[in-house]
């Protein structure tokens, strides 16, 4: 490059000169630094169905091996998770309409409770994801301890129920106060959906990893359940209320679907856990950087 710059630019003055060539390694060190960089960094595409935890599994990539979530980043989860609230509470209303429960505390079996948490709820919610808990936590907490409640979350196979949605009602009175800012644990819970590809950056060991989420949509249901969970087990009518039953059929299902010529490493996990998601990442982690020896080794 410099005897390139001394051949064309002849007719510049030594220090113009003497300055391109510094401009010239400059660029030639930064092409070698991000030469060296891409070298280390290894691509995770994430793909599933809708609702088969993708998200949430690059939340805990964020928490485990990132900088987590700042404050406001936390704060900005607060209208979501009282979104999920409100649709949890509807879904279930519906379901059990469905499947011909009442409530067993009278004063829930009144026009009030659809108005309050319903109509009232949808002029809040139509636009911001605004609805407030702060006046409805009696209200919800009655809601959620009744025995009718209880029954039909309890048969959430049958119908679309958030799991999450026990977490959140147990924890109304944390929720709701004036003050609340979503904790990690909260964040992991918390559902919304997401469309099209994100991408975020992490190190971990020397490595930098690039993580893309796709998601996968079509339209009929996916030919493998996305995790592990009742919903799509029973309603598969694979294992019945046995979940490893369930678990060993998407075993041997992903195992009969491996290409001859490929290794294949299978994980059960619930991606809403973080101790059992940092033995996992640390595991796929591992493996990466094993792969990655392998194919320096043949260069």
């Amino acid at each position: 490059m410099a005897e390139e710059l001394q051949r064309v630019d002849s007719n510049l003055k030594p220090s113009e000169l003497k300055a391109a060539f510094k401009r010239s390694r400059d660029i030639d060190a930064l092409l070698d630094e991000e030469r060296e960089l891409k070298e280390k960094e290894v691509q995770l595409l994430i793909l599933g169905s809708g609702c088969s935890g993708k998200t949430t599994f690059l939340k805990q990539l964020q928490i485990l091996y990132g900088e987590g979530y700042t404050e406001k980043e936390r704060r900005e989860f607060k209208p979501v998770i009282y979104g999920n609230v409100r649709r949890a509470m509807i879904r279930i209303l519906e379901a059990m309409e469905e499947i011909g429960l009442t409530f067993e505390i009278e004063e829930l079996n009144t026009k009030d409770l659809h108005q309050e948490l319903l109509e009232h709820a949808d002029s809040e919610d139509s636009e911001n994801n605004n609805f407030s808990l702060t006046d409805r936590v009696l209200l919800l907490t009655k809601f959620w301890n009744d025995s009718s409640v209880k029954t039909c979350f309890d048969q959430r196979n049958l119908f679309y129920i958030d799991d999450s949605a026990k977490y959140f009602f147990e924890n109304l009175e944390r929720l709701s106060d004036p003050d609340y800012i979503p904790t990690h644990e909260d964040i992991l819970h918390a559902r919304q959906q997401t469309h099209g590809v994100q991408e975020r950056k992490i190190s971990v060991n020397s490595y930098h990893y690039r993580k893309v989420r796709d998601i996968v949509t079509r339209g009929e249901e996916p030919p493998i359940p996305p995790y592990p969970v009742n919903y799509p087990l029973e309603r598969r009518r694979v294992g019945g209320p046995d979940p490893e039953k369930g678990l060993n059929y998407i075993r041997e299902l992903f195992l009969s679907k491996k290409p001859a010529d490929k290794d294949m490493y299978l994980h059960v996990t619930c991606a809403t856990d973080t101790d059992l998601m940092k033995a996992v990442l640390k595991d796929v982690f591992e493996i990466l950087v094993d792969i990655n020896l392998k194919k320096l080794s043949t260069l």
